[in-house]
């Protein structure tokens, strides 16, 4: 078993997939969240409600549609952004 996987190379992809979707999350979110803080709106607090209860199933069938036209499926940058924006509600 130990001699038929490559242990190094999946860990690797791991620790780049979960840095780079972390580093996005951040990029989105950072901004987002100092926007929602400091700049007033009316539908705030509604929107912030909206996005965390957004079933997470519903949104994966167009992003499915879009990685597929664009061509980005079964890559690395496709999992890097479905695993951004899973985490975003958590981040901000």
């Amino acid at each position: 078993m130990q001699e038929r996987s490559n242990y190094g190379c999946h860990l690797m992809n791991s620790v780049t997939i979960s840095l780079s979707s972390t580093t996005l999350g951040l990029m989105i979110a950072v901004p987002t969240a100092w926007a929602m803080a400091f700049v007033p709106s009316r539908n705030r607090l509604m929107w912030m409600i909206n996005a965390k209860m957004l079933p997470l199933v519903s949104a994966l069938a167009p992003i499915h549609l879009v990685f597929r036209n664009l061509r980005l499926l079964d890559t690395h940058t496709c999992i890097e952004i479905v695993m951004a924006l899973i985490n975003l509600p958590i981040i901000f």
